[in-house]
């Protein structure tokens, strides 16, 4: 016998299947930009043993190169703690993007512990030497009040000068700032404009919201076609975000074909790189069996595994699987879901 479900989860698995009571109206849409390098592209054609040499001669430019390589495990063994003092040791020398990949450390509590005032000193002085990165994150300390007091003219003061250096992600934060009129009156248009700049200069999450002003029809024509061009994108980069929506769209066949079977891969996926609410969503799905073969244990696992990842407890859900599993098959969904990791580059 199937088992029965109380009328507010099967709602509740129903509604998120198709796309309601998502952020930005309806989908998600991310707030944070995090200024990178893509360590394949730093380092793929550079010799390990030979930036060790010049590293061990004190040349910034190598040490800087080996702390990417130890800081991603890119060609050698990962180790943080090694990054951290090659990034020290450039940034000494005035190694513009070192001393900027300090202050995020520093900023982030990354094996160092969190002094916003420091990463503030550190961005200057990165921001000084040339880095539009330094700049950008000089732009978001100020625009979330981190170790400061909020001042969005400052932060798009920084923003704006970011950008001018074709800084992608400078240009998604100056996006959310005129979509979300923190600045001043709301400015669709504008939006739209910095969001296609982030976009085409790669920035994943300006992809993300560029297909949430579309999906929501804020500024340009509606277009659920347009939607998931972008969304895909941004998935097609593992944005996290990028990924949910697609699994949103694939569920209700806005802008593409219905295929449940996508959009759960997709809420998986989205789920491996961290996101709770797809977890949850997974386990709601699984719960009532909606488009999918209703799947208990799996259902008991999903919902521990959003619970990891940070989703407020559903006490409601959690008690309805629970009631329908055997001892022996609830520990075990809590066994295997110990052991999930969080997907990483």
């Amino acid at each position: 016998m199937v088992p029965m479900f109380s009328m507010k989860s099967l709602c509740a698995a129903l509604i998120l299947s198709v796309g309601s009571g998502m952020m930005s109206g309806l989908a998600w849409a991310q707030s944070d930009s995090i200024y990178a390098i893509d360590a394949e592209k730093q380092l793929r054609d550079k010799k390990i043993d030979v930036l060790k040499q010049k590293a061990a001669e004190n040349d910034p430019s190598a040490l800087f190169d080996l702390a990417i390589a130890y800081d991603t495990g890119f060609k050698v063994e990962k180790d943080i703690d090694q990054a951290t003092e090659m990034f020290r040791a450039a940034a000494k020398q005035g190694h513009p993007e070192a001393t900027n990949n300090l202050g995020v450390r520093y900023e982030r509590g990354y094996t160092v512990p969190v002094d916003y005032a420091k990463a503030i000193e550190l961005y200057e002085k990165a921001r000084e030497l040339g880095s539009s990165g330094a700049s950008l994150n000089l732009g978001m300390v100020y625009q979330y009040g981190l170790g400061v007091e909020k001042n969005t003219e400052l932060a798009k003061k920084y923003l704006t000068e970011a950008a001018e250096q074709l800084d992608a992600g400078a240009c998604n934060q100056l996006g959310l700032i005129a979509q979300n009129g923190t600045a001043g009156p709301v400015d669709l248009e504008a939006a739209r404009r910095w969001f296609e700049c982030g976009a085409l200069g790669g920035d994943p999450a300006a992809m993300n919201n560029l297909g949430s002003l579309y999906y929501n029809g804020e500024g340009v024509v509606q277009s659920y076609e347009k939607a998931a061009e972008y969304y895909q994108k941004s998935a097609d980069l593992d944005y996290v975000d990028g990924v949910a929506n697609m699994g949103l769209l694939h569920m209700k066949g806005l802008g593409v074909r219905v295929n449940p079977e996508k959009g759960m891969q997709n809420f998986k996926r989205a789920a491996k790189l961290g996101e709770g609410r797809s977890a949850w969503i997974v386990a709601n799905l699984l719960t009532i069996g909606a488009s999918f073969e209703q799947d208990l244990p799996q259902a008991a696992y999903w919902l521990m595994v959003s619970e990891k990842l940070g989703h407020p407890l559903d006490d409601e859900l959690r008690a309805e699987i629970r009631g329908y599993l055997s001892q022996e098959e609830w520990q075990k969904a809590v066994r295997e879901a110990e052991f999930f990791e969080i997907m990483t580059n």
